[in-house]
């Protein structure tokens, strides 16, 4: 008879795998036997890029430098940094920027990054939105491309590549992006 105990085990050790390898193998096979190309073509729709944070002022001056560096029209990008209630001096640097693109929502109250990105989405006037943290720095094409595929009207979902350097954040992400 099968103990429980090695049921839930294995049960979660599968759930475990299957976040690492299984998803990852998942999407090759179907890129591998998808048999439509994905239209790119050169398109500037409008863009809303909501960055969301918490006590980031060790960060917050480079993104916001990023930001300003993208290779996207100016007439058709905006900067939306929702504070998710820091307590540090990150909401008074990201004031200090005198440039009409960048919007700053802080209410001072803690609710979590998920809360934080919906009201950045609802104040978006984006045709697309891009979804970016404090700590990420952007090629400075990056925005050109994460848009491209939008040319193709079958994509609703574009994911950059992300590359984490756990000397920096010290989180251990980079070894759980690889």
């Amino acid at each position: 008879m099968i103990d429980v105990v090695t049921v839930l085990f294995w049960s979660c050790a599968g759930l475990i795998m299957w976040a690492y390898f299984g998803y990852f193998l998942c999407l090759k096979l179907l890129v591998a036997f998808s048999k439509e190309a994905v239209v790119h073509s050169t398109v500037h729709p409008t863009v809303s890029m909501v960055t969301t944070y918490f006590n980031e002022a060790e960060f917050i001056r480079r993104k916001i430098a990023n930001c300003l560096e993208l290779d996207y029209p100016a007439d058709k990008i905006e900067f939306i940094f929702v504070s998710d209630g820091s307590s540090d001096n990150t909401d008074a640097v990201v004031r200090e920027t005198n440039d009409p693109r960048f919007t700053l929502l802080a209410d001072g109250k803690r609710r979590g990054k998920d809360f934080a990105q919906g009201d950045g989405v609802r104040v978006a006037n984006g045709d697309i939105v891009v979804f970016t943290d404090a700590k990420t720095v952007l090629e400075t094409d990056a925005m050109v491309e994460l848009i491209r595929p939008f040319a193709d009207p079958e994509i609703g979902c574009v994911s950059g590549y992300d590359i984490a350097d756990d000397r920096e954040t010290g989180s251990g992400e980079g070894a759980y992006v690889r």
